[in-house]
């Protein structure tokens, strides 16, 4: 036999073994998965899920038993994949289900909410003002900052009754005033927005270096906005993920339009995230200090617009 023919024989050999043992590795896999998917999972009780290291281990199917022949060399995909900590590396479908099972235990969560403006030409500008907010099912808490160093306002709104009540507190005029209206501006529920962000994993156009926020290892995820709605192109969103708890730590939705300059579009970035396996009521409960009016920041205004000019 030539050499040439007994190196395609051995690669013939080799390539009906990689099958076989593939085969059985996958078989192998989903059996433990099947298994492990049945048993049930005890509940969280811990009220913040930073402190609650995830226990369920939903199996990375088949991410380390992808065999791949590339120029008659036979290696396993990946080198460095789940089973050696990277597990980003395996299918969406399997760490996906571990998010999602986690997020459908939060009550509650807290974010900053910052909007930055990026020309066509020149450098991006983050505005001054910024938010926190404090989201649950029902109800949210939202905080204005000025330049991140004291808060001009502060909003509820909360359910009473059939309907939602709106209590905005002033500290920059020293007022406070009510609303009572079913109708009002609600703030979706966040968490299924960030369940929404892990079913789209699937699509993503590319796998961000991993970066660090606030303290923390984070992988990320690059998604042009055109596989999920009518969106100009140039549009795209960013989420990024804690490489321990596999939670949410950072969304960014870049080159949204904005309607008074088209020259200039408009990002968005959600951070700092906190999550609750419980709704902290104190969070959620109206507070308004002593010594502040009943009216309305626009009625304080005009009258101090009417006071005589010294």
């Amino acid at each position: 036999m030539k050499p040439a023919e007994d190196v395609n024989e051995l690669i013939q050999k080799l390539h009906l073994k990689a099958s076989a043992e593939l085969d059985k590795r996958v078989h192998e896999v989903i059996s433990r998965g099947l298994a492990k998917s049945q048993k049930t999972e005890s509940a969280i009780t811990q009220p913040n899920i930073w402190r609650t290291i995830m226990k369920s281990r939903i199996p990375k199917l088949a991410a380390a038993a992808i065999a791949i022949i590339v120029l008659g060399r036979i290696t396993f995909w990946p080198s460095s994949g789940p089973e050696n900590g990277k597990w980003w590396l395996g299918p969406p479908a399997a760490w996906g289900q571990e998010i999602m099972d986690s997020l459908e235990k939060i009550e509650a969560l807290v974010y900053r909410q910052r909007v930055a403006s990026v020309r066509d030409f020149g450098p991006i500008q983050m505005n001054r003002g910024w938010e926190k907010r404090y989201n649950a099912k029902d109800r949210y808490r939202r905080d204005r900052y000025d330049e991140g160093k004291n808060i001009m306002n502060i909003q509820w709104v909360i359910p009473d009754g059939t309907d939602l009540l709106m209590v905005e507190v002033s500290l920059e005029h020293k007022c406070y005033f009510k609303r009572r209206n079913e109708r009002y501006g609600f703030i979706p529920n966040p968490v299924e927005e960030l369940g929404w962000y892990v079913r789209l994993l699937d699509r993503a156009d590319r796998t961000l270096d991993t970066r660090e926020f606030d303290g923390r290892e984070c992988i990320g995820f690059e998604v042009s906005a055109g596989k999920y709605g009518d969106n100009r192109d140039g549009r795209f969103d960013r989420i990024w993920f804690d490489l321990n708890t596999k939670l949410p730590m950072r969304i960014e939705r870049h080159g949204l339009p904005d309607s008074f300059d088209a020259g200039r579009s408009m990002t968005i970035i959600h951070d700092q995230f906190e999550y609750y396996t419980k709704v902290p009521v104190d969070l959620f409960e109206p507070q308004i200090p002593e010594g502040f009016i009943n009216a309305h920041p626009d009625e304080i205004r005009a009258a101090k617009e009417k006071e005589p000019k010294e």
